[in-house]
This record gives C-alpha cells, structure tokens and sequence, in this order.
C-alpha cells in the first residue's frame, strides 16, 4: 500500500502444499465445500485439487481472493496460478480467463506454453492479452548449476516478452519451517534465487545482451489500448 507503483500479481490459491503450514480458501465450506480437504484445508497437490473442486466453485473463491487484496488496499497488475491449479484442465482455465478479463488483468501465460496446450489455447480470445515466453528452473537443476542455468537462459532470450518465474527467500530457521522435507522450492532453492538476482552479475547480463526490463503494469496497459 506505501507503493503503489509496485507490481503486485496475485498468486490465486487453490491448492496448500507444505504439510507443516496449512491454510484453507477465504470461502467458508457452505459455499465452496469442493475446495477442502478431509482436514479442512485445501488440497496438497493441483492435480488432486483439479480432480475434486469444482469450476463454479474455484470462479467464487478466486473472486473472492481479489477482493481480499482490494480490500486490503493492493491493487492488483495481473493473475497467476499458485502450482498451476488452474492450468491444470480447460474448464478451470476458462474460469481464470473470465476473472481475468472481468477485472481487466493479464495473466501469466505464455503463447509459447499455450503451443503444447490445445485445449487451454482454445480458451483464449483474439484481444487477450499473452506474454512469450516464460523461464523457471526445475528440481533437475543442481545447486552448483543454478547461476549457470540463468545465465545461459539470459544470453539465449529471444525477441519479445519473456517472464522469469522465480521463488525468494531467506534460507533462514521460519523458511525451514515452513518448507521442512522439501528440497525443491524449499529455503535453500529459494536462498538461491534471491542470492542470483539481486546481484552485480545479473545486472551486468542485462547490460551486456541488452535486455529491458518491463513490468506486469506495461503489459496490462496494453489490454486497456484494445
């Protein structure tokens, strides 16, 4: 709220994976009984959750997390999926869509991860609005590999808009917590990213391959031209 300027995407969450720190949908059961687990939580994993929740049901609950942020005071630059629920099957991704372009919001998703997605392509319209590409490192990645890894991907960009999707923190004693038994996005993976990109060596990539950086709030800006 002090920067308002920022951009601010909402991470909508539909699954609740560390097994250590669980939470629950803004909706109460009575209205999106779907969503919980038989603990009371929301599922584990995005594949289980796509196979139990109900679209209706995921469409009220993300509405109702973007209300939360607004009423919060955040003010929202575009939409993306915590684990991916929402990729998970076309009538989940038809709903995010709709939110999407009912609040005027891009959404993170590529043309390029669209292209081995037919049945979430056809969910897209003419003025929807999609970035490139989009770069993440995965588990098969080695700790000793990891400046590597982004490096290569940096000097290897393409023309265009190309997002790269990073997870940061401190590997500190609450992220241990939180994260305990797993070592993929865990604290130290995360350490990690924050140690690569806020350093000398990353700006100095950009400079050298001539890479501009834009914002979610640019990329918005052209829903709104259409």
């Amino acid at each position: 709220r002090s920067h308002p300027e920022a951009d601010l995407g909402l991470h909508l969450t539909l699954t609740s994976e560390w097994s250590l720190y669980r939470w629950g949908p803004v909706l109460s059961k009575e209205r999106a009984a779907s969503l919980f687990d038989q603990n009371g939580y929301l599922y584990l994993t995005e594949d289980v959750a796509a196979a139990h929740i109900s679209a209706r049901e995921a469409e009220a609950e993300i509405r109702a997390q973007i209300e939360r942020a607004r009423a919060f005071g955040i003010q929202p630059t575009h939409l993306d999926s915590h684990m991916g629920t929402l990729y998970q099957n076309k009538e989940l991704f038809d709903v995010l869509m709709r939110v999407a372009r009912d609040n005027g919001l891009p959404v993170r998703m590529s043309k390029e991860s669209l292209a081995d997605a037919p049945s979430l392509a056809s969910v897209i319209r003419p003025d929807d609005v999609l970035i490139d590409r989009i770069v993440t490192i995965g588990p098969n990645v080695t700790p000793e590999r990891w400046a590597e890894f982004y490096t290569d991907a940096i000097k290897k960009l393409q023309p265009g808009v190309t997002e790269f999707v990073i997870h940061l923190a401190f590997d500190d004693e609450e992220m241990r917590g939180i994260t305990f038994n797993h070592p993929s996005w865990g604290a130290a993976w995360r350490q990690r990213d924050f140690d690569f990109f806020t350093s000398e060596t990353l700006r100095r990539l950009l400079r050298e391959n001539n890479v501009k950086l834009v914002t979610w709030r640019e990329v918005g800006g052209l829903i709104r031209k259409k």
